[in-house]
């Protein structure tokens, strides 16, 4: 009896002195300080959502001032529509800017969520880039190239949040970005200066 009514005793003095520790402050910091690092995420992207929904929701409206829907809404058709009616500088000065301004907040959701993002966004690329992407297998350099190539051929929110979930160098991610973005934009227009 008296070594169960001492380990009773000693329970409870355990409990009594974690309730005296700041274990439960630390996990609340924590956790706000977590939420405050999604929102400075994930805030910045739904304005940028609710803004591409106005411009595409608009678009008949719209239609008079490409450059202005290329702003709110840079979508492929909207794109081709101020390829057509605009000068290649501020065209790809336009489009380039609104097509970036989003990638920081997509490559910081994968670099905060690493394999998970990186699972989730490699179930939704294109299958061939998934079977590259697994035959090179995710801790060979290969998986890196074949990120840096989708990076250069045609940046994406997935393609920049894979970048981010499996530890490409920020500097580097930004670099190439900006590179196929550009060549993007500068193809786009080409292209539409050619058809018409």
């Amino acid at each position: 009896m008296a070594v169960t009514a001492s380990a009773g005793r000693d329970h409870r003095g355990v409990a009594e002195s974690l309730a005296g520790l700041p274990l439960g402050r630390r996990l609340a910091d924590r956790v706000g300080r977590t939420a405050r690092d999604e929102a400075g995420t994930v805030v910045p992207l739904a304005v940028l959502t609710a803004m591409s929904t106005i411009g595409t929701v608009g678009a008949p409206a719209l239609w008079s001032t490409p450059m202005l829907l290329v702003a709110l809404a840079p979508r492929l058709p909207f794109l081709l529509v101020a390829a057509s009616s605009t000068a290649l500088l501020p065209f790809v000065v336009v489009a380039s800017a609104r097509l970036l301004v989003a990638d920081p907040f997509h490559f910081d959701l994968g670099r905060r969520h690493g394999p998970t993002m990186s699972n989730a966004v490699g179930r939704r690329l294109p299958t061939r880039l998934r079977r590259l992407g697994a035959a090179v297998g995710p801790d060979r350099p290969g998986h890196r190239w074949c990120c840096c190539a989708a990076l250069v051929l045609r940046p994406s929110s997935r393609i920049l949040a894979w970048s981010g979930a499996i530890g490409l160098r920020p500097s580097l991610v930004a670099g190439l970005d900006v590179g196929g973005t550009v060549a993007y934009v500068v193809l786009v227009h080409a292209g539409m200066g050619l058809v018409l």
